[in-house]
């Protein structure tokens, strides 16, 4: 790896992401620092709450430890992260009580809002905001008598045995990130973090930031990196534009489906596998093989579309990292955002609509991850070539004065069209929580009609096998051309992604 004069400098990436506020000043790390504390002192009280419904243990109470996982953990966050950590406990604390007294003791706290239980999730959590910074907090229950910190390895094995299968998923995130911790040399975790933190603004910039969309999330774009460390770490004079030229031409080129693997040999339980031996990565598109046992895909949700989608991006962050031009210049080029809505001329949209916050909060979760079960539906269609998801869904609430407003508003007409609706019919007064999902669709050259009637069927038809009996949800799926698009949010589509500028 040799570097140019035109190469961007260390200090250049750096006070980029300064200059453009994309990491937190040393004010707000603190800030950030000041919330685990705080949280650290609700241990003891949430332990003597739990132990006053179970005096069996009064004369030797337990220790439960907070430890941060995630980005924040590694120093790889950006200025707008959640903070992730979890809450690790003994075998006489139960998940029950965790949801039980933690809220309670959260919400005493003067700083401490929006307190939220999410139960029904793969790895359920507390969700709250503090001094304005957004917190997860999941929960394992070890068969430990209490938590000593200092002699706790995460990356032992031993302590899955026996613990049910929700806590076991829950220590897959705190165990990956001890063991990229464990692989990054002491004098290059600046150097990585700062990696990370570029190659996070660049993902989010250029639309490909969501895990359950079809895209890769944080911890994904961190394997990644580690996988390009891991590689080159022993390189002498290791720079940021070395590692993310590296990190662009290998991803580029890769050929998938071969698998990314961090061991040599894939952890299972008391042996090590093969990958040929891992039934759920067959239909894998992009196989990411997480480092730690029990191993899973770190990108499930990509198709084939959105694979295509993130290889051309890769492809042309390679281009302008290796482009002989001034450093400005080429900062300025690979950190252009994408203009989605003018990028097509067709979308899907899939409106999602609820008349209560809390329906309207549980399908915001889980359509994200039913958006690439109806792009692999679309994909078998030949008479399209390509599809692109939005990266983030668009969200408002209505309150509407009759019920033709409130079916209007579910049927994706414009604003203008619904208002001329608010003096016809009954007047049944409420409000609906709506949300947009578009898809960019480019189709076969010399195609001019699709019918994708049936796909849509069967994917309405998904969606109401998992609606409850009690859940007011309504689905619309509708063709729109951008100029469509546009009326609908009731803003052109230049000013809704704040971009203007070619790509």
């Amino acid at each position: 790896m040799t570097t140019t004069t035109t190469d961007i400098t260390n200090e250049q990436w750096i006070a980029f992401l300064e200059n453009n506020h994309i990491v937190e000043t040393q004010e707000e790390a603190l800030k950030r620092r000041r919330v685990i504390n705080l949280l650290e002192k609700i241990l003891p009280n949430f332990v003597e709450s739990v132990l006053m419904d179970n005096p069996d243990n009064k004369f030797n109470p337990p220790t439960c430890h907070l430890a941060p996982f995630g980005s924040y953990a590694l120093g790889g966050y950006t200025r707008s992260s959640d903070i992730d950590c979890v809450l690790l406990c003994p075998w006489s604390i139960r998940r029950q009580d965790f949801f039980q007294y933690f809220p309670r003791h959260l919400k005493k706290m003067a700083t401490v809002l929006d307190v939220e239980l999410v139960r029904r999730a793969t790895v359920p959590i507390i969700k709250c905001v503090i001094d304005n910074i957004s917190v997860d907090i999941s929960f394992v229950r070890l068969r430990l008598p209490t938590i000593v910190k200092d002699n706790l390895d995460l990356l032992d094995d031993n302590l899955l045995e026996g613990i049910d299968p929700t806590c076991v998923a829950s220590m897959d995130g705190p165990r990956v990130c001890q063991f990229i911790q464990s692989h990054i040399k002491p004098e290059h975790r600046l150097l990585f973090n700062s990696c990370l933190q570029i190659i996070k603004h660049w993902a989010s910039q250029r639309q490909i930031y969501n895990k359950p969309l079809g895209y890769l999330n944080g911890s994904t774009w961190t394997l990644l990196l580690l996988k390009i460390y891991m590689t080159h770490r022993q390189a002498p004079n290791l720079d940021i534009s070395q590692l993310l030229i590296r990190f662009y031409d290998t991803w580029a080129d890769w050929p998938w489906p071969t698998p990314v693997l961090f061991t040599d040999k894939i952890p299972g339980r008391n042996q090590k596998l093969e990958y040929k031996m891992l039934k759920e990565f067959e239909e894998a598109v992009m196989p990411i093989v997480s480092p730690c046992y029990p191993v899973s895909n770190a990108a499930p949700y990509v198709t084939k579309s959105t694979k295509t989608i993130m290889t051309r991006e890769f492809e042309r962050a390679s281009i302008i990292l290796n482009t002989q031009v001034s450093p400005l210049k080429k900062l300025n080029k690979f950190f252009n955002a994408v203009n989605y809505f003018k990028r097509y001329h067709h979308f899907l949209t899939i409106t999602t609509s609820c008349t209560t916050a809390n329906n309207h909060e549980h399908w915001i979760r889980r359509m994200a991850h039913n958006i690439p079960v109806f792009i692999g539906l679309l994909e078998k269609s030949r008479f399209i070539r390509l599809m692109q998801p939005a990266s983030k869904e668009i969200t408002s609430i209505y309150n509407y004065r009759t019920h033709s407003e409130k079916e209007a508003l579910r049927n994706n007409y414009t604003m203008e069209e619904v208002k001329s609706l608010q003096n016809t019919g009954i007047f049944t007064p409420g409000t609906l929580y709506l949300t947009y999902y578009f898809i960019g669709i480019e189709v076969e050259e010399g195609c001019k009609c699709v019918d994708l009637s049936d796909i849509v069927t069967a994917f309405l038809d998904v969606l109401k096998s998992k609606k409850q009996k009690n859940e007011d949800v309504h689905w619309h799926i509708q063709h729109m051309t951008k100029r469509r698009v546009a009326a609908i949010l009731g803003v052109p589509t230049d000013e809704r992604t704040n971009n203007t500028s070619k790509e």
